[in-house]
């Protein structure tokens, strides 16, 4: 081979190399968008706010998920808080590629909780956060595979400042994907929700308190 054909080779050899890596940098750029907000992120996903298009919601950016190796964006279709109708976005969770979420209604008392799959872009499943009645989430944990865990409390409507229930439930993609209730008890102390480990069967355990002791399950 000729000095002029080995430097050839090697130049073509090192775009090769390069071209990945500009790639990724490019697409890892598309999620950070001019005038943007992290609202949180981890390795795979960047959940950000922009403001809005909606001029009746001004004063509250809405929110965005991109995944950092493909540059994939989706809007959550909702806003950081209410501002007259539409939906706000609260307890936002990446566990992997995964983003959970709880979307309400500015207007009234409906709640979803949300799990989108950002390999794809795609929702994996959305859920009534509790049976009837006004409520609001406390607790919200996704599992990699996105399987997910919340708690969910509600008021007594005649007197606002006391919670009259709480209810633990979840949602396993390799089941039906509907919401199952796991507990029920006023004594389901907010804010106790957890994830471990999951094992080699694809198993996570979760954790919460009631009462002053702490019991498990598992997702799968």
């Amino acid at each position: 081979m000729t000095r002029k054909a080995l430097v050839a080779a090697l130049a073509v050899t090192a775009t090769m190399l390069l071209a990945p890596a500009a790639q990724a940098k490019h697409r890892s750029a598309s999620c950070y968008p001019h005038g943007s907000r992290t609202v949180t992120a981890n390795n795979f996903v960047r959940v950000y706010g922009v403001p809005p298009t909606d001029p009746d919601a001004q004063g509250s950016r809405r929110l965005v998920a991109c995944s950092l190796t493909s540059g994939r964006r989706k809007a959550l279709g909702g806003y950081e808080a209410c501002q007259f109708a539409g939906q706000y976005l609260f307890n936002i969770r990446l566990t992997g590629r995964m983003v959970g979420y709880v979307s309400a209604e500015c207007l009234g008392f409906s709640s979803s909780v949300y799990v989108r799959d950002m390999t794809t872009g795609r929702v994996l499943w959305i859920a009534e956060t509790a049976p009837g009645r006004g409520h609001t989430v406390t607790d919200l944990e996704v599992a990699r595979n996105g399987s997910a865990a919340w708690i969910a409390a509600w008021k007594n409507a005649e007197y606002e400042r006391d919670y009259e229930g709480r209810v633990l439930r979840t949602v396993e993609v390799s089941g039906d994907r509907q919401p199952v209730t796991r507990d029920d008890s006023l004594d389901i102390k907010p804010g106790s929700l957890a994830l471990g480990r999951t094992d080699g069967s694809g198993a996570t355990p979760f954790y919460w308190s009631k009462g002053g002791q702490v019991f498990s399950a598992t997702l799968r």
